[in-house]
């Protein structure tokens, strides 16, 4: 195996080894972002989807019988934001 398939093959193993709920945070900061950016400038669109990322992880830590607040989870949001964010300059 080469240097290159070798670093795909971690990459792969890395990306399966997450926690389907960050996953799902993630995906849900890039299309937050993306039904945002059409409305307002990018940065913008990624301002308001880490306050919406924050916001929903303090309401979990109000409601803490029902939900788990965790910091990963507003991490892995803002992390599909930047993503989009990204993909609006290529």
């Amino acid at each position: 195996m080469n240097f290159l398939s070798g670093r795909i093959k971690q990459l792969i193993d890395t990306l399966n080894a997450l926690p389907a709920d960050k996953v799902a945070h993630f995906a849900s900061g890039v299309v937050l972002f993306f039904l945002l950016v059409p409305f307002m400038p990018s940065v913008l669109s990624l301002a308001v989807v880490s306050v919406a990322a924050f916001a929903k992880e303090a309401y979990d830590l109000v409601h803490k019988d029902r939900h788990t607040p965790d910091g990963w989870d507003a991490a892995a949001t803002i992390a599909g934001g930047l993503v989009g964010l990204f993909c609006t300059f290529f």
